[in-house]
């Protein structure tokens, strides 16, 4: 189920037009180029957001990291608010679909095996801004975000609150090891809610050094009271 946001998802490179030996028409090309300015304008804009304000980001500032005029953002977005909580439902939202869990991790029937393969939306979200933004300790970046969302994102926690309740749902229903221990089912539930509802109350990195060696402790626990 989606929780996304009034402004949706971008529309996507596949509406395009060929020609009847298959070839792609000029309408494709600009489609495509369309789509990549928007996509530009929506990581570049996730950067700032990694160290700045919203508030204090200014179109010049965007302008300058897209190599763009302000036409190509408002060609796009009807104004500031609308890109930013574009920003928000593409670039950070869309990492806490259930389409995002890890495969393995559904089809391991061990416990150790499950909690080492399985990432929680927020885990997954910092994997993807140090893979594909080339930032090596993602968490500021984050909790920056998290801030900026709590404050101008409409229900933002409560939507957070509900794909964290629906991906737990999902874990219970479909991962191997869920359906192999019942006991263990109130266990995953701690340990997700503990986990991300640490990132989004979190005050600093060693809040979350000290709650992940906690969590990797109470892991090994359920994993020795369950026989494993």
């Amino acid at each position: 189920m989606l929780y996304y946001g009034v402004w949706g998802l971008c529309y996507s490179s596949t509406n395009t037009t060929r020609d009847t030996d298959g070839e792609a028409t000029p309408y494709s090309f600009y489609i495509m180029a369309k789509n990549n300015t928007r996509d530009l304008i929506l990581d570049k804009t996730y950067r700032l957001l990694f160290i700045y304000n919203w508030e204090a980001i200014t179109i010049e500032q965007i302008e300058s990291s897209i190599g763009r005029t302000r036409g190509a953002i408002f060609y796009f977005f009807k104004n500031k608010s609308q890109l930013f909580n574009s920003v928000i439902n593409e670039r950070f939202l869309s990492k806490f679909l259930t389409s995002e869990v890890s495969t393995p991790a559904i089809q391991d029937s061990t416990i150790s095996g499950f909690f080492n393969q399985y990432q929680t939306p927020f885990e997954r979200l910092c994997n993807d801004i140090s893979e594909n933004y080339d930032l090596k300790d993602p968490t500021p970046a984050v909790l920056n975000i998290i801030v900026q969302a709590r404050k101008l994102y409409p229900c933002f926690d409560i939507i957070i609150g509900r794909y964290i309740s629906d991906e737990i749902q999902y874990i219970e229903k479909n991962a191997v090891i869920m359906r192999d221990n019942p006991r263990l089912i109130n266990s995953f539930k701690t340990y997700c809610l503990l986990k991300s509802g640490t990132l989004l109350l979190s005050a600093s990195q060693q809040d979350l050094f000290n709650v992940n060696k906690h969590l990797q402790s109470y892991i090994n626990g359920i994993a020795y009271l369950l026989g494993e």
